[in-house]
């Protein structure tokens, strides 16, 4: 039989067991922790040491350091040394020109590959942009058309060295937005690549050629040439060119956006201005037809009667220049006018 006397010492052994129990319990807990720590802190100090080991020592790192520097300065001698050179006091022909900016970039494409090993390949779009600005450079010295192959840039994605495809007008705007930071309305570039494009396409290159050769050119023949442009075709490459960045100038500025199509020749806005000599076409609607069509009105407008006047008149051959063509997204203005940098009257040239 089971008698109180029985229950209460059962009652009292039960607490204590549980005690005990829960004693345990917490010792084997702690136990599998200390285990568990101790497996992690293993397993980090195995891959530290993984990580470490991989890593260039100090004298390696030194040495690479050394290597930049040493070649930059190599660099940069030579580019005293051609500086100098260019300064008038010496005779140099064509191939001290090649076998100096041979030095030159192998002292350039040294230092980067040192600095790649420094940094561990951290910075890949170095290479790139020297692999381009090389091939640019070399098109250039051997006299080929160093044209990029971009049809259509954006502004924001415009880089300096295609400054010479854009003209100086919209290489401006390109200044302005990605270098000086300013606000500066959504505007596309077509290029001066395109330009060639579009007068081969429809063989015009050949016509403008075949008016250079004959000499006496009348102004009946730019009027004919500058109609031939307007009635022309986009090429098919372009033309997809265009409807992309139409399509992207409306998830930009929204499709009821008008747009300003400006010409920016080779020379305009650079030691002359070339103001109010070519066409700009405003409040251009984004319909794909209606911007190609000024976009050959502005083109065509290198060819009318007073520009080509006025390239002659200060050197340049109307034959050879090129056009580029901005589209820009017209804003509504809150207030407008013009600042002079000289007196208009000619009285005064400290005043704006």
């Amino acid at each position: 039989m089971f008698s109180r006397s029985n229950a209460r010492q059962l009652s009292t052994v039960l607490p204590e067991a549980d005690h005990m129990k829960g004693c345990i319990h917490a010792k084997v807990t702690e136990e599998r922790m200390n285990n568990e720590l101790t497996d992690v802190s293993r397993t980090l100090v195995r891959k530290l040491k993984r990580v470490i080991s991989s890593l260039p020592s100090f004298e390696e790192l030194f040495n690479r350091f050394r290597e930049v520097l040493d070649r930059h300065n190599k660099a940069v001698e030579q580019i005293a040394d051609m500086g100098e050179k260019l300064g008038g006091g010496y005779v140099f022909d064509i191939h001290y020109i090649e076998s100096a900016y041979a030095e030159l970039a192998l002292a350039v494409s040294g230092s980067i590959q040192s600095f790649d090993a420094l940094t561990r390949d951290r910075y890949p779009r170095l290479q790139d942009a020297f692999v381009r600005i090389d091939t640019r450079i070399r098109e250039m010295m051997s006299s080929t058309d160093a044209s990029s192959g971009v049809r259509i840039v954006f502004c924001e994605d415009t880089s300096w060295d295609l400054y010479c495809e854009i003209g100086g007008k919209n290489a401006g705007l390109a200044e302005l937005k990605n270098v000086l930071k300013l606000s500066v309305p959504g505007a596309f570039f077509v290029t001066t690549h395109s330009f060639n494009e579009f007068m081969k396409f429809n063989r015009l290159d050949e016509r403008v050629e075949a008016l250079r050769k004959s000499g006496g050119i009348s102004e009946s023949d730019f009027v004919l040439l500058r109609d031939s442009i307007i009635a022309g075709e986009i090429p098919p490459a372009l033309d997809e060119e265009f409807d992309k960045a139409i399509r992207k100038m409306k998830l930009q500025c929204g499709a009821s956006c008008f747009i300003a199509v400006r010409s920016s020749a080779e020379e305009e806005d650079g030691k002359l201005s070339f103001a109010g000599q070519f066409d700009t076409v405003l409040n251009v609607p984004l319909e794909a037809g209606t911007v190609k069509e000024a976009y050959k009105q502005v083109i065509a407008s290198l060819f009318s009667p007073h520009s080509v006047a006025y390239q002659r008149r200060f050197g340049f051959d109307a034959h050879t220049m090129k056009m580029s063509v901005g589209c820009v997204a017209m804003v509504e203005a809150v207030s407008s006018g013009v600042v002079y940098s000289l007196d208009p009257s000619g009285k005064k040239d400290t005043l704006l």
